[in-house]
């Protein structure tokens, strides 16, 4: 399985993607994701971008997901041009930088706006993506998160094979764990549906660190058993840079070296 790292808290923001490619690179990563924050690679920043790509190929490192980016469009009833006009943007930047995923998440839940309402925009977004991802050879998946629309694995499953069997799930450990999933037995449910999965410890810090009670057995027995060969990213807050590299190792255990 590909090693790759997510720009997150503790790295976003205090480094510019093409620093951060360097470190990654340095850490043993095979992979880095890519989102398009003016803290991180503003889109519209051609020199930065630039510098990105060509970090990214001395160090050899692919992307695995471009991210949608604009969270708050997500949710929100009645924004189904914008997300057209960003979407086509994300998607460009996707192509430029090879990667096969625009990421989605469903955190950012907009004021007023009942439950429903809120899925059914969800639902808008995701339908008005994957066409326009399916054209351009690319997929959409979507993170379910504790405190965002999608909760768990059962009804983030549920919600995309009632939508679009195009769409996919991306699975991170601390939305699953924090909803009380049982690892093995969530990622199994999402056999056939399952897009990226981010690695987090319980307690959002690095993996298999102290006070880490993920069940990480049973994350790799369920991915086993469902053949999942996709990337494994992590995901965590960052509180010391020397974690990269730890993190990386572990990942790369998990995955059997």
């Amino acid at each position: 399985m590909l090693i790759g790292f997510d720009p997150y808290t503790g790295t976003r923001g205090r480094f510019k993607a093409p620093e951060l490619v360097d470190l990654v690179s340095d850490a043993g990563y095979e992979a880095m994701n890519l989102i398009a924050t003016e803290d991180f690679l503003p889109p519209d920043d051609e020199e930065l971008l630039q510098r990105t790509e060509e970090r990214l190929a001395t160090c050899g490192l692919s992307v695995p997901t471009f991210y949608f980016t604009r969270d708050d469009l997500v949710l929100l009833p009645g924004a189904q041009a914008e997300v057209r006009t960003w979407g086509a943007k994300m998607l460009e930047l996707a192509d430029r930088f090879n990667a096969p995923k625009i990421g989605v998440g469903t955190w950012a839940l907009p004021q007023g706006v009942s439950k429903d309402a809120q899925l059914q925009a969800l639902a808008n977004t995701l339908l008005i993506l994957c066409d326009a991802a399916a054209d351009a050879g690319r997929v959409v998946s979507v993170e379910f998160e504790t405190k965002g629309a999608l909760t768990d694995c059962f009804s983030a499953r549920d919600f995309v094979l009632g939508l679009d069997d195009r769409c996919r799930l991306t699975a991170d450990t601390y939305h699953m764990f924090t909803a009380g999933t049982d690892l093995c037995k969530g990622l199994v449910a999402l056999e056939g549906l399952l897009g990226e999965v981010h690695l987090s410890g319980s307690h959002r810090g690095e993996p298999g660190s102290e006070g880490d009670a993920c069940d990480w057995d049973g994350l790799m027995t369920g991915l086993r058993e469902i053949g999942y060969e996709g990337p494994l990213v992590l995901q965590y807050t960052v509180q010391e840079l020397d974690s990269l590299a730890r993190a990386c190792e572990f990942a790369r255990n998990l995955a059997g070296g």
